[in-house]
Parts: structure tokens; sequence; C-alpha cells
């Protein structure tokens, strides 16, 4: 089990906690440093609150910077995931994301929807084996 930093838990508090527009200016630097850090992303992954709260911000009705940059989150989170299928089963991952595909992204959001498509198939792969 990996044990957090006090940092890392009161990032993951602060992400939990934060309104929308709070969050605006924090998302490009939190996916700046687990871009740059599998032992952030492994962190992230191993908090349920994180994770929980994470999915739960991911739906059609978010503006699409923020949308954006919670899949960019999510897609480090499963890519450094000790285990990836269990990440996606115990969080209902796989089905919010194919409802996101599924709903009517605005033509503004094609990189969205092409960015859900292409984690949809890295979960499928990380779900067969």
């Amino acid at each position: 089990m990996l044990m957090a930093s006090p940092q890392i838990s009161r990032l993951v508090d602060m992400f939990r906690s934060a309104s929308q527009g709070a969050l605006v200016p924090l998302l490009g630097p939190i996916i700046g440093m687990m871009a740059k850090s599998a032992a952030l992303c492994r962190y992230l992954g191993a908090s349920g609150l994180f994770v929980r709260s994470l999915v739960e911000r991911i739906s059609d009705n978010v503006e699409a910077f923020m949308l954006r940059s919670y899949v960019n989150i999510l897609q480090l989170v499963h890519t450094h995931h000790s285990c990836p299928r269990k990440l996606v089963l115990d969080f209902n991952i796989y089905e919010r994301l194919r409802q996101l595909a599924a709903s009517a992204l605005t033509a503004r959001q094609v990189v969205i929807f092409q960015k859900v498509k292409l984690l949809l198939g890295e979960i499928q792969l990380s779900t067969l084996s």
C-alpha cells in the first residue's frame, strides 16, 4: 500500500472540495506534475476519494477545458495504476466514459470525444489481461 505524503493528502482534499471554478487555474499544474511523476499518479490512483471525485466530475455538462483536463488526469491515473482492471471496475469508469462518448458532444468537443474513445480502448485492453 502506498503511503501518501501530507502534501498529496492536501492535494486530494483540495481537489475533492474545490468548486469547478476554483479548479480551473490548478488543472494545468496538476496535469503537469502528474505527467512528470508516475509515483504521483499511483498515489492519486490509490486514493479512492480522489478517483471517486474525479469520476463524478466527468460529465457532458462540464465546460470543454475542464472535461478535457479530467479525462487527461484519468488517463494518467489509469496508465500508472498498479491494477487498472480493479480501478475501472471499482469506480465504474468504463460505463461513465461510454456514456460520455455517446452523449451529444458539441463540435468544439471533438478532441475530447477522440480522447475518450482512445481511453476506452486502453481500458478495454487493460481489462482483458
